[in-house]
């Protein structure tokens, strides 16, 4: 859990830094009158290391909004996106790469839990009725 708190920590602080605007560390009231973009567009933002290793990523891909948490060997460990239709997913990746826990929303509303052991055998955790 200490490596998603890490990049969790990473996002928050680059959103700070993107929502803050101007990056400057002043922390007077003239610093807060600088002229800053409302909005800032782009497809993707990439967030890297002092070494330029990648730890986030914030993007469009296929037009669903995406993030993904990166460790420190460059393999994606967490995914949270919404799909076209608006449903919302977490996922948690292993070392192999391969989907080791899942939670959402299926089409019909109903929330979904599933969890993956070593050999992928697949558990669906399903809400009681």
């Amino acid at each position: 859990m200490k490596r998603i708190d890490y990049y969790c920590g990473i996002f928050i602080l680059a959103a700070a830094i993107v929502i803050g605007g101007s990056g400057q560390r002043t922390g007077n009231a003239q610093a807060a009158k600088l002229s800053v973009p409302n909005v800032i567009k782009a497809h993707e933002f990439d967030l890297t290391d002092t070494n330029g290793h990648l730890g986030v990523e914030i993007s469009m891909k296929n037009s669903a909004p995406t993030i993904f948490l990166y460790d420190r060997n460059g393999k994606p460990r967490v995914l949270v996106t919404v799909d076209e239709g608006g449903l919302g997913t977490v996922a948690i990746g292993g070392d192999d790469i391969k989907v080791k826990a899942m939670l959402g929303e299926n089409s019909s509303g109903t929330g979904m839990v599933v969890l993956r052991n070593a050999q992928g055998t697949k558990r669906e955790i399903k809400p009681t009725e």
